[in-house]
């Protein structure tokens, strides 16, 4: 498996934007100006656009997370807060 197609692993300063520009590649209807503090409210998804970023990002970071604490999310970064996080610790708050 060559880097591009390896998962980006957990979330640091150093991939975060790697992260990001995959996220861009794989999903089109991406924004192009999208970063930790895009809102997922504003992103105009609609179901499966939700499910599709949240598989996405599960296979860029190489782990799983609970659907309902992706839909908790409010911004990018919050679901990538939700990924860093210890099982069972994660959730956003509001």
């Amino acid at each position: 498996m060559n880097d591009a197609n390896k998962p980006v692993g957990k979330p640091n300063p150093e991939n975060v934007e790697r992260l990001l520009d995959r996220l861009k590649t794989r999903l089109p209807f991406l924004p192009n100006d999208l970063n930790v503090e895009t809102p997922l409210n504003q992103l105009d998804f609609d179901s499966l656009d939700r499910v599709e970023l949240f598989c996405a990002m599960s296979d860029e970071l190489g782990t799983k997370m609970d659907l309902q604490q992706f839909q908790s999310a409010r911004t990018i970064g919050d679901v990538i807060d939700l990924i860093s996080s210890p099982k069972g610790d994660a959730h956003v708050v509001r």
